[in-house]
């Protein structure tokens, strides 16, 4: 259990850190967002392909 918890924490804080590098490192308001929604679709790509897999067999 305590391997969980610190993965869950490595996970969350690199989530409100690496935002703020990107910023600063693309210039553009425009590229962060679109890497932003990028990284949505592809999250909820994965997701839906995970729960595809749960599925049984017909």
């Amino acid at each position: 259990m305590g391997s969980i918890t610190v993965a869950a924490k490595v996970i969350g804080v690199g989530s409100f850190k690496t935002p703020g590098y990107l910023a600063r490192d693309l210039e553009s308001p425009f590229a962060l967002l679109a890497i932003w929604v990028l990284g949505t679709i592809l999250a909820l790509a994965a997701a839906l392909y995970r729960v595809l897999l749960m599925q049984p067999a017909r």
